[in-house]
């Protein structure tokens, strides 16, 4: 089940929830938040790139 919209998660500026595989900020490295189905996700370097990633 997904988080309520005002649980604090990174939002994408559409206002949806991000999903493991999409870019992600270098101002996000590091943060978690939760995809729309409500699993934890990490935006962590992969390969030259950030992305949101299952944790």
């Amino acid at each position: 089940m997904a988080p309520p919209p005002d649980s604090g998660d990174i939002l994408a500026p559409s206002g949806n929830h991000y999903a493991a595989g999409q870019f992600c900020k270098k101002a996000h490295l590091g943060l978690t938040t939760h995809d729309a189905h409500g699993a934890v996700i990490k935006c962590e370097r992969d390969g030259g790139y950030n992305r949101w990633m299952h944790v």
